[in-house]
């Protein structure tokens, strides 16, 4: 039932990321990241914020920014995280800003 409401809340790839997270047994990490979505009203945010957690997970990178860090960070704090992260990878860049110019 929780992964269904997710999906009705987060209908688009962030439903199937926290739904895929609690498959994987990370239940904690998914309550964290649907916590954190639904904080700020920036779609473009979310978004970013959506595939940089993609990122991460697909390459085992460490999830304690996701679970302990970002959830005491203002909108501003998370936009800077979040531009910050995207540029260490211009590959991932280009294709967050490619996702969200027509996707948004």
């Amino acid at each position: 039932q929780t992964h269904e409401i997710m999906l009705l809340t987060h209908f688009n790839l962030g439903g199937v990321l926290l739904s895929e997270l609690h498959r994987l047994g990370e239940s904690r990490l998914a309550n964290r990241l649907n916590s954190l979505l639904r904080r700020f009203d920036d779609r473009d945010l979310y978004h970013t914020l959506i595939w940089l957690c993609w990122y991460d997970l697909m390459c085992a990178h460490s999830m304690q920014p996701w679970t302990e860090e970002l959830k005491h960070k203002s909108h501003a704090e998370l936009e800077s995280w979040a531009v910050a992260r995207k540029r260490e990878k211009r590959e991932l860049e280009l294709m967050i800003d490619e996702y969200l110019l027509y996707a948004c």
